[in-house]
């Protein structure tokens, strides 16, 4: 009777940590992405092409940043060749 009782409890010890990681990991997805189990099979599909999608996009974070540089000197320059261009005044930190 009590290994029972032991197996029982150890049981239900056995289930709590599993289900307590089940919570964990609902709670860190993003509020905008709904678990698969809840989509329907359209919306499952429009994820899946969404993220095969954005797969498909490189990854280059440097060509960002040069072509942003690249716009702004652009953009100053004809600027100052219209004569447009005003120097910065002088910023105090």
């Amino acid at each position: 009777m009590q290994k029972e009782q032991q197996q029982q409890t150890q049981q239900a010890l056995d289930k709590q940590p599993k289900e307590d990681e089940q919570q964990t990991k609902a709670a860190e997805l993003p509020s905008t992405q709904i678990p698969e189990e809840v989509m329907s099979g359209e919306q499952l599909e429009k994820q899946q092409q969404l993220q095969n999608w954005l797969g498909q996009l490189p990854e280059d974070a440097s060509r960002l940043v040069r072509n942003k540089f690249k716009y702004e000197f652009q953009k100053k320059r004809q600027a100052y060749l219209n004569g447009e261009w005003q120097p910065p005044k002088e910023q105090r930190w």
